[in-house]
């Protein structure tokens, strides 16, 4: 090794920090160093006194005749450390310090810098003297705040999002585990947000999103967070809470915030929210589990009616992954044929003619056997399962309609149950597909709804309703009488059919007050020129005064159950064998129930 190189990089190193010493003295600089650096500064050790250059002094906002000591030039509090651990691992190592740090100006306010200083040292190796260069970096740091904070934060709402929610729930969970205290995390969803953006726009809809952020917000302590974590989301932590009734007195307070209308455009909207708890360290000791615990609590507060909140229990999380089970379940069973529909005949009073058919959906899963309607059409729903499998029971209804048509059985109408959320423009499509593809004479097809469906409707409801009707099928009202009954959509909707709901057939005979809403309904549906068909008829007496009251059609196990679609196909041909056409048709319930029976 040639001993000449580092004597040479020593000297050199010691005519530069010379040059910068020279030149904090004098405050003269020749031009090509004063391109390279904004400022000079160095320190006498022995002395400490601290000596910086025209320009330094320039950034830190004095004059060049006014006094400036080492106490003057203050670092930031947070900074101060990080700074001291630099200077002493260089006079313990020798090694160059470069670090980032802000100086207060003499206005007050605070400057970034990007610093380097090295030490000289005399020749028993102490200390003697630190010179260094400074480089004012303030608009980068801002550019770079700029970045961390869209990174950080939910760019319409300016809430802190997900990532930064997490890691700030992370540090309470430390604080927590230190302190033995508890700490709360809450859930918020905002109810039926999605029709305020369907029905005013999205605009109007981010609006109303900066809106109950700002309330939210407004509602907690300033040392509480509160995040966006996605579309109507929104999640805050809150610290310090030992108490559950101290917890729901927060929740309660969001709500009430919330509550208040909020204008858009010309018009008022009320929004209501749910809301789910979870407490550290009882539901969990992690961010994820907590989280998760939170979602799960927010949506059994949904399944309580929205617009409460409800505080998490082990019996919610296993009934959400219960969930997630079934829904992976379920969309196996569209692509593996574990689904099939029955068909539950409607029979006429006038003639006692079958006029049409009910598809019913039926799941039989390979490991779980036969699941009920009610547990799964909800969870199609809310998954968006329901448009997938709603297509699949059209176009398989319509198709076996057709062919029992096509086979030479009579030709019967085919009633197809809709959920309020297939509701969109992808529905128009289906129905005018399935129409297509089958053959099927749309004026047969039956599109049964319920009362909410019209009660909820907007705009875009009733252009889809404009469009189906354009293509020639029907509507019939399900369950009627069970929800928000009013002449208005009646008078608004071209329905043809009511569908009186079976728990009024039920106490027909028993009860004055159901007697009464059957006597109504039929002479409503009279005066607007519709027809009304009875559900759940069990009994020959109810079957006898549903007739007496002028009734249309009914369905029930007085008459038959669901049947398979061969099962069907043999009761039309055993009426059309039976009955040939021009005789009249009998009713003979034992002959019914035996045919339903061996079916």
């Amino acid at each position: 090794m040639n001993l000449a190189i580092p004597a040479a990089i020593a000297a050199l190193r010691s005519f530069v920090v010379s040059l910068i010493a020279r030149a904090c003295n004098s405050e003269q600089l020749d031009p090509p160093l004063r391109g390279s650096v904004e400022g000079l500064w160095g320190w006498d050790i022995r002395n400490d006194r601290i000596q910086c250059s025209a320009r330094f002094r320039e950034l830190l906002g004095y004059s060049e005749g006014e006094p400036l000591s080492k106490s003057m030039i203050a670092l930031h509090p947070e900074d101060r450390e990080h700074v001291a651990d630099a200077r002493r691992r260089h006079f313990r190592e020798r090694v160059p310090i470069e670090l980032e740090f802000r100086l207060r100006c003499k206005n007050g306010e605070y400057r970034w810098f990007r610093g380097r200083a090295q030490a000289v040292w005399d020749s028993q190796g102490r200390p003697v003297r630190v010179v260094g260069t400074v480089a004012d970096i303030s608009d980068y740091k801002k550019s770079e705040q700029r970045l961390l904070h869209r990174a950080h934060h939910d760019a319409l709402t300016g809430l802190p999002n997900r990532h930064l929610f997490l890691d700030c729930l992370g540090k309470g969970i430390a604080r927590g585990q230190r302190s033995g205290r508890s700490l709360a995390v809450l859930f918020v969803d905002l109810d039926r947000f999605r029709q305020i953006n369907d029905v005013f726009g999205h605009d109007a809809g981010n609006q109303f999103l900066c809106t109950a952020a700002e309330r939210i917000r407004s509602s907690l302590r300033k040392e509480d967070t509160v995040s966006r974590l996605d579309g109507d989301e929104f999640t805050v932590l809150l610290e310090g809470f030992e108490r559950a009734p101290d917890i729901s007195a927060v929740v309660d307070k969001i709500r009430t915030a919330l509550s208040r209308p909020v204008r858009l455009g010309e018009r008022e909207v009320y929004a209501t929210v749910s809301i789910g708890v979870a407490v550290f360290p009882q539901d969990g000791d992690s961010t994820e589990k907590l989280l998760k615990c939170a979602d799960a609590a927010m949506v059994q507060a949904k399944k309580h009616g929205s617009d409460n909140h409800q505080f998490y229990s082990p019996g919610v999380e296993d009934r959400s992954s219960r969930n997630f089970d079934m829904e992976a379940r379920l969309r196996r069973a569209l692509d593996q044929g574990e689904l099939a529909l029955h068909y539950q005949p409607l029979v006429s009073f006038a003639n006692r003619e079958i006029v049409s058919a009910e598809a019913l959906i039926r799941w039989n899963n390979r490991e779980l056997g036969w699941i009920s309607p009610a547990e799964f059409i909800p969870l199609a729903e809310k998954t968006g399962l329901i448009h997938p499998l709603g297509e699949w029971v059209l176009k398989t209804a319509c198709r076996q309609a057709r062919a029992w048509q096509d086979a030479g059985l009579p030709t019967i109408g085919m009633c197809v149950n809709l959920s309020a959320k297939q509701f969109d423009q992808r529905l128009v499509g289906i129905v005018k597909g399935a129409l297509a593809d089958t053959g099927f004479d749309p004026s047969r097809l039956e599109l049964e709804i319920t009362e909410g469906t019209l009660i909820e409707s907007d705009p875009a409801t009733e252009a889809v309703f404009e469009a189906l009707l354009a293509l020639g099928a029907g509507f019939a009202i399900d369950d009627f009488g069970t929800g928000y009954a009013s002449f208005a959509y009646l008078k608004r909707f071209p329905v043809r059919t009511l569908k009186l709901d079976q728990s009024f057939v039920h106490g027909l005979c028993t009860s004055g007050k159901d007697l009464a809403i059957v006597e109504a309904t039929m002479i409503l549906a009279r005066g607007f020129g519709l027809k009304v068909v009875a559900e759940g008829v069990e009994t020959a007496e109810q079957y006898a005064l549903l007739k007496k009251l002028g009734c249309d059609t009914c369905q029930g196990y007085h008459l038959f159950r669901p049947l398979s679609a061969a099962a069907f196909a043999n009761l039309l041909d055993a009426e059309r064998q039976m009955f040939p056409a021009g005789r009249p048709r009998l009713m003979c319930a034992a002959r019914e129930s035996s045919i339903a029976v061996s079916g």
